[in-house]
């Protein structure tokens, strides 16, 4: 799938971001490119990093999997073990979301926010953000 970067998709990755008071939003296909995010630029690197690629990894995984069969692929909430190389981000909760069979959506958030308040933004904002996804698809580049 190929899907550029969009201010609309940006756009509803910031205003996810600020409702769900998270660290990182991004919005990646199942390719692994990243096509959308908001937030702290310097945030994903070293041991973090490397755990959420993991995660998002197993996820790819797992949707391209369930695609064929046309199954749905739960979303997923983890705490994050405390960063050894970056200790003042703290404890850290990642939301990974697959979006339909295409993308994911990856939401990381501190430990003290709500995960059941993340669950239904990431829930009210799923449809919008597949919205735009299908119609860069359809949209010849």
């Amino acid at each position: 799938m190929q899907v550029g970067s969009s201010a609309s998709l940006d756009g509803l990755c910031d205003r996810l971001l600020r409702s769900t008071a998270a660290c990182k939003v991004l919005v990646c296909t199942i390719e692994g490119a990243v096509v959308a995010h908001a937030g702290e630029r310097n945030i994903l690197r070293g041991l973090l990093s490397n755990e959420i690629a993991e995660l998002a990894a197993d996820m790819i995984i797992e949707t391209q999997q369930a695609s064929h069969l046309e199954i749905p692929v739960e979303d997923r909430y983890v705490t994050l073990a405390v960063p050894k190389d970056n200790p003042q981000l703290g404890a850290l909760q990642l939301g990974a979301a697959p979006l339909g069979h295409r993308a994911l959506l990856l939401v990381l958030f501190p430990e003290h926010v709500d995960a059941g308040q993340v669950r239904v933004r990431v829930r009210r904002a799923r449809p919008q953000i597949l919205r735009l996804l299908s119609s860069q698809a359809a949209t010849p580049s």
